[in-house]
């Protein structure tokens, strides 16, 4: 016996999905879906270049780069990031981004011993506690 199920139509595509960004973020949504995060990587790069300020783009990056070992790389573009809220006047953005900072790169914020003060840790410990 053959059972039918309903055929799920998809939505038609937002505007947002439409855009630049859009694409550049379902290009490297395909892509690691395919096991291949250098050209992931890449894409996620050139959203963050089209649109300096869009959220999904960066912590997509952040992401992909903790998930790939380079955790400096990570904090580093999270710090990045806030920077660019922090130069628009975006506070809430910010708080909320150092919010998220604090869920889920807490691990890699414990105080160690630190040799070189340019850390990106380093300086990540000092954005959350100087925003708090």
């Amino acid at each position: 016996m053959l059972i039918r199920l309903p055929v799920r139509q998809r939505p038609e595509p937002t505007p947002e999905a439409l855009d630049d960004v859009g694409a550049l973020l379902a290009g490297s949504n395909l892509l690691l879906r395919a096991g291949n995060r250098v050209a992931a990587l890449a894409l996620l790069w050139a959203a963050v270049a089209v649109d300096p300020v869009h959220l999904t783009a960066h912590r997509r990056l952040v992401a992909v780069l903790a998930n790939s070992g380079d955790l400096h790389g990570a904090l580093d573009e999270h710090a990045r990031y806030r920077e660019f809220l922090r130069a628009r006047d975006e506070v809430e953005a910010f708080r909320n981004e150092v919010a998220y900072a604090a869920a889920t790169l807490g691990a890699l914020l414990r105080p160690r011993a630190l040799e070189d003060s340019h850390d990106p840790s380093l300086r990540l410990r000092r954005y959350l506690t100087a925003a708090v």
